[in-house]
């Protein structure tokens, strides 16, 4: 939600993207489970991050995500006009305020799994048969 709601700012700067995050998934229960998710940028060193990942892997599962999000303005333009046409006439007064929440509210995004990339960056071993 912190990377949407930066995204989605009206004065939002361009694009971000490759902001990449990481997921431990930990088995606490018979069928309970705990997450713990970290931004790339919390880590203060690589040696930390890589701890992280360790741990994760010792104790249940690792996922690493980038997401690419763009805010998409003027998302009015892009609608199709014969569903828009309607409600213009009945509610002129009110059009942009209907604009204006489109604006802030519409974001593209894309995720993408990077487990593998992270691992072999870090140059931690997959164990035989075993894939995160």
């Amino acid at each position: 939600m912190r990377i949407i709601k930066k995204a989605a700012k009206k004065n939002s700067p361009p694009p971000l993207s490759d902001i990449d995050f990481y997921i431990a998934i930990i088995q606490s229960g018979k069928q309970s489970f705990r997450t713990a998710v970290r931004l790339n940028d919390e880590f203060p060193s690589d040696e930390e991050k890589k701890n992280f990942i360790i741990n994760a892997r010792k104790m249940g599962q690792f996922i690493a995500v980038r997401c690419s999000i763009q805010p998409v303005r003027r998302v009015y333009d892009y609608a199709n006009n014969r569903e828009l046409s309607p409600l213009l006439t009945k509610s002129r007064n009110q059009i942009t305020l209907l604009q204006g929440e489109l604006n802030s509210i519409c974001i593209y995004g894309e995720l993408a799994n990077i487990t593998q990339e992270i691992l072999d960056r870090l140059l931690i071993p997959c164990k035989p048969g075993y894939s995160d």
